[in-house]
C-alpha cells in the first residue's frame, strides 16, 4: 500500500473517534487506514487523484450529500477530482465508486471487497479509460 500512496498528502493523525455512521459499524480496514492517517488527498498509483474525508468531517459529508436518503446502506467517504464519490455498502460489505449526478445503484462501477483492493482498483479503472 506504500508504493500506491507515495505521492498522497496525508492528514496530521486525529484523536477524534468515529466507530459508526447512520448507525452502522464502519468497516475495520477503513477504520485501520484512518486511524493511521485520517484521510487526506493526492495522486495514488500511476494514474488517480483520490481524497479522503476527515474523520470528524465524514457525517457533515454525508449529511450535505443526502447519502443516506439516497443510499441508506452505505456511506461516502471520499471522491476524486472528476465528480465520483467513493462509497461502502454496509449490506452487501463493498466499495464502489458512482458519479455524484448519478446517484442510482445501476451506476456504480469499480466494486470491491476491501478498502485496498478499491484503491488498487480505481488506479487501474483509471488506466483502462487512458488507452
Amino acid at each position: 500500500m506504500d508504493e500506491l500512496f507515495r505521492d498522497f498528502d496525508f492528514n496530521d493523525r486525529t484523536d477524534f473517534e468515529l466507530y459508526k455512521i447512520n448507525g452502522n459499524k464502519l468497516p475495520d480496514d477503513y477504520l485501520n487506514f484512518m486511524k493511521k492517517h485520517n484521510g487526506g488527498e493526492g495522486n495514488v498509483g500511476k494514474n488517480s487523484y483520490m481524497q479522503f474525508i476527515k474523520l470528524e468531517e465524514i457525517s457533515e459529508y454525508n449529511n450535505e450529500y443526502e447519502i443516506f436518503q439516497v443510499f441508506p446502506d452505505c456511506f461516502c467517504f471520499g471522491g476524486d477530482l472528476g465528480g465520483n464519490h467513493f462509497c461502502y455498502n454496509f449490506v452487501s460489505k463493498k466499495y464502489f465508486a458512482i458519479d455524484c449526478c448519478s446517484m442510482i445503484e445501476e451506476d456504480i462501477y469499480c466494486v470491491a471487497s476491501s478498502f485496498y483492493d478499491f484503491v488498487t482498483k480505481w488506479d487501474r479503472e483509471l488506466e483502462d479509460t487512458d488507452n
